[in-house]
Protein backbone atom coordinates (compact mmCIF):
# COMPACT_ATOMS: atom_id res chain seq x y z
CA UNK A 1 0.00 0.00 0.00
CA UNK A 2 2.97 2.24 0.65
CA UNK A 3 3.71 2.10 -2.89
CA UNK A 4 0.34 3.60 -3.83
CA UNK A 5 0.21 6.34 -1.46
CA UNK A 6 3.82 7.14 -2.14
CA UNK A 7 6.52 9.17 0.84
CA UNK A 8 2.61 11.04 2.25
CA UNK A 9 2.04 10.56 5.32
CA UNK A 10 -1.83 10.01 7.15
CA UNK A 11 -1.24 13.76 9.26
CA UNK A 12 -0.13 15.73 6.66
CA UNK A 13 -2.64 14.88 3.95
CA UNK A 14 -6.20 13.84 5.18
CA UNK A 15 -7.20 12.50 1.46
CA UNK A 16 -4.28 10.50 1.20
CA UNK A 17 -5.04 9.60 4.54
CA UNK A 18 -9.08 8.85 3.37
CA UNK A 19 -7.60 7.04 0.30
CA UNK A 20 -5.58 4.69 2.78
CA UNK A 21 -8.70 4.15 4.99
CA UNK A 22 -10.72 2.89 1.79
CA UNK A 23 -7.69 0.37 0.45
CA UNK A 24 -7.22 -1.03 3.56
CA UNK A 25 -10.79 -1.64 3.76
CA UNK A 26 -10.94 -3.07 0.33
CA UNK A 27 -8.48 -5.21 1.04
CA UNK A 28 -9.89 -6.47 4.17
CA UNK A 29 -13.20 -7.33 2.35
CA UNK A 30 -11.29 -9.07 -0.48
CA UNK A 31 -10.17 -11.57 2.05
CA UNK A 32 -13.24 -11.87 3.44
CA UNK A 33 -14.93 -12.88 0.43
CA UNK A 34 -11.58 -15.15 -0.82
CA UNK A 35 -11.93 -17.16 2.24
CA UNK A 36 -16.40 -17.32 1.66
CA UNK A 37 -15.00 -18.50 -1.43
CA UNK A 38 -12.90 -21.04 -0.25
CA UNK A 39 -15.14 -22.19 2.55
CA UNK A 40 -18.02 -22.77 -0.22
CA UNK A 41 -15.43 -24.62 -2.00
CA UNK A 42 -13.75 -26.79 0.87
CA UNK A 43 -17.90 -27.53 2.30
CA UNK A 44 -18.76 -28.57 -1.22
CA UNK A 45 -16.03 -31.15 -1.62
CA UNK A 46 -16.98 -32.51 1.41
CA UNK A 47 -21.16 -32.84 0.09
CA UNK A 48 -19.63 -34.54 -2.69
CA UNK A 49 -18.20 -37.41 -0.56
CA UNK A 50 -21.51 -37.89 0.95
CA UNK A 51 -23.71 -37.66 -2.00
CA UNK A 52 -24.86 -41.31 -1.41
CA UNK A 53 -25.76 -40.45 1.90
CA UNK A 54 -27.95 -37.56 1.19
CA UNK A 55 -30.22 -37.83 4.49
CA UNK A 56 -27.62 -37.56 7.21
CA UNK A 57 -26.11 -34.70 8.00
CA UNK A 58 -24.56 -36.09 11.28
CA UNK A 59 -21.26 -37.46 9.49
CA UNK A 60 -21.07 -34.18 7.32
CA UNK A 61 -21.65 -32.00 10.06
CA UNK A 62 -18.63 -33.64 11.73
CA UNK A 63 -16.27 -33.63 9.15
CA UNK A 64 -16.93 -29.93 8.17
CA UNK A 65 -16.31 -29.37 12.11
CA UNK A 66 -12.95 -31.34 11.45
CA UNK A 67 -11.75 -29.12 8.74
CA UNK A 68 -12.62 -26.05 10.23
CA UNK A 69 -12.71 -26.83 13.45
CA UNK A 70 -16.34 -25.10 14.12
CA UNK A 71 -19.29 -25.20 11.95
CA UNK A 72 -19.59 -21.99 10.04
CA UNK A 73 -22.80 -20.52 9.60
CA UNK A 74 -22.37 -20.37 5.86
CA UNK A 75 -21.83 -23.91 5.74
CA UNK A 76 -24.89 -24.60 7.63
CA UNK A 77 -26.88 -23.36 5.05
CA UNK A 78 -24.86 -24.93 2.00
CA UNK A 79 -26.02 -28.26 4.01
CA UNK A 80 -29.57 -27.63 4.66
CA UNK A 81 -29.60 -26.77 1.07
CA UNK A 82 -28.34 -29.57 0.00
CA UNK A 83 -30.58 -31.83 2.21
CA UNK A 84 -33.33 -30.07 0.95
CA UNK A 85 -34.27 -28.93 4.44
CA UNK A 86 -34.14 -25.28 6.32
CA UNK A 87 -30.83 -24.26 7.98
CA UNK A 88 -33.10 -24.31 11.04
CA UNK A 89 -33.21 -27.84 11.06
CA UNK A 90 -29.62 -28.26 10.38
CA UNK A 91 -28.84 -25.92 13.93
CA UNK A 92 -31.81 -27.90 15.73
CA UNK A 93 -30.14 -30.92 15.23
CA UNK A 94 -26.36 -29.28 15.98
CA UNK A 95 -27.71 -27.91 19.24
CA UNK A 96 -29.95 -31.58 20.24
CA UNK A 97 -26.20 -33.09 20.14
CA UNK A 98 -23.31 -32.09 21.92
CA UNK A 99 -19.66 -31.45 20.88
CA UNK A 100 -20.67 -29.25 17.75
CA UNK A 101 -18.93 -25.45 17.85
CA UNK A 102 -21.07 -22.74 16.50
CA UNK A 103 -19.22 -19.48 14.79
CA UNK A 104 -17.93 -17.38 17.54
CA UNK A 105 -18.47 -13.34 16.85
CA UNK A 106 -15.54 -11.55 15.13
CA UNK A 107 -13.28 -9.03 17.66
Amino acid sequence: MEAIIGRWSCEEHGLECELRRHLETASREHERTRARESLKEEVREILERYRHMKGRAMPVLLDIQERFGYVPEEAVRHVAKWMRVSPSEIFGLMTFHEGFQFETEEP
